[in-house]
């Protein structure tokens, strides 16, 4: 009995093993891409282009154009003005900073997680004004500066669990809404996630079918807005919210069987679910748009394949594919007002579309290759839209392609 018990103990994960498991989630490397985007508009500019500037001078001259410090992108200044017009200058700035890692948990040699996070920032401004007779700025119009932002989050909420305080002050009601936005539907910044299981083929369902069997899953979600400055009090004003969520695929499962009459077989099975929340806050409205899908993808193809044609038996490869598909997607806008203490619910222009569609390649030589296909797609409106019309379209023919060298 104390043998027995001591063998069970020795079984048993020791810290070791435990720390060489937590160890593989720690990535081995960890890269980042920055990238930032400039853009200057300056209008009226005095002088030619600036190519002696840049290449000749040592010190700007005005009649020559922007100075080298400005086209490189160092300066804003671009020079003296042409004299009695309206002008507007732009600048426009965007920053973009994404980190990528990989870890293989647990099982190194199957399992295979990719890590992204991205975090993007930027702004754009635009300021009117009249030049003086001597090119100088007389007198300044309108200024305007408006801001974005975004970054990738975990899962986001649900617009069906989403309220807020309404006010009868506009300012404040677009204050209101956005932060609940922010804090309900928004989520906590996290990386996106992409999962390749692979070795599946091992397991009793597939082993006696197949030589490859992998398994996909992919999550991408995103937070994004976009506001502007108000020059009258100063304050930054939120002009949009945009939350996207996607698996894609939410199960994406290939498989490669093992030798079928001579021919290799492939198939791949997907499974999709996105959905995206635009906040308008000034009109208290939440668009949503929920898309889901499937599609299933085989292919036969054998080399050598006999057919009688013309009398003649020729051996030449041919192909087997068939791909079936069904997308639906639903768009709802959710309205909110001081009157109801739910919102309202309107359907969009919502479809279910549905394909079929079979192919036959067959290779007469290198140089002539032939293809018989057929493709259905059934369109038809979702529950409660009476906007789209149901239709169905049928399509066939024969190909035939011959390379003349």
């Amino acid at each position: 009995f104390r043998r027995g018990a001591a063998s069970n103990y020795d079984d048993k994960p020791d810290l070791k093993d435990i720390l060489k498991i937590l160890g593989t989630f720690i990535p081995e490397q960890i890269t980042m891409n920055f990238n930032q985007t400039n853009a200057v508009t300056n209008q009226g500019v005095l002088g030619k282009p600036g190519f002696t500037n840049f290449w000749v001078n040592l010190k700007a001259n005005e009649d020559q154009g922007p100075s080298r410090m400005y086209q490189l992108g160092f300066d804003r200044d671009p020079g003296k003005r042409i004299g009695g017009l309206n002008l507007t200058d732009a600048y426009n700035l965007s920053n973009n900073v994404t980190f990528n890692t990989t870890v293989a948990p647990i099982f190194p040699q199957e399992i295979r997680m990719s890590l992204t996070f991205k975090k993007l920032w930027g702004f754009s401004n635009t300021n009117s004004f009249t030049t003086g007779p001597d090119g100088k700025i007389a007198t300044i119009g309108n200024l305007s500066s408006s801001k974005t932002d975004g970054y990738s989050m975990f899962f986001a909420g649900s617009v069906e669990d989403f309220s807020f305080e309404s006010s009868n002050d506009p300012n404040q009601n677009v204050k209101n809404i956005t932060s609940s936005f922010k804090s309900s539907i928004a989520s906590m910044p996290f990386p996106n996630w992409n999962i390749n299981i692979s070795g599946l083929e091992k397991m009793p369902l597939f082993s006696e079918l197949a030589t490859t069997v992998t398994l996909e899953n992919s999550f991408t979600s995103e937070y994004n807005e976009a506001s502007y400055l108000d020059i009258t009090s100063g304050s930054e004003v939120i002009q949009r919210q945009t939350v996207t969520q996607s698996f894609n695929p939410l199960i994406g499962l290939n498989i490669t069987f093992k030798q079928l009459m001579g021919g290799s077989l492939s198939a791949s099975i997907r499974v999709n679910k996105s959905t995206s929340n635009t906040l308008t806050p000034t009109s208290s409205m939440i668009q949503v748009t929920k898309t889901s899908d499937w599609s299933i993808n085989a292919n036969y193809a054998k080399a050598g394949f006999e057919i009688p044609l013309f009398g003649l038996s020729l051996k030449n490869d041919i192909t087997f594919s068939l791909t079936m598909s069904k997308n639906v997607s639903e768009p709802t806008d959710y309205k909110f007002t001081t009157e109801y203490s739910t919102p309202q619910k309107v359907p969009g222009n919502g479809s279910t579309v549905t394909t079929f569609n079979p192919s036959i390649s067959y290779s007469l030589s290198s140089k002539v290759q032939m293809q018989l296909f057929y493709k259905y797609i059934k369109t038809e409106p979702t529950e409660g839209n009476a906007n789209t019309a149901p239709r169905t379209s049928n399509e066939g023919g024969l190909n035939i392609r011959v390379t003349i060298q």
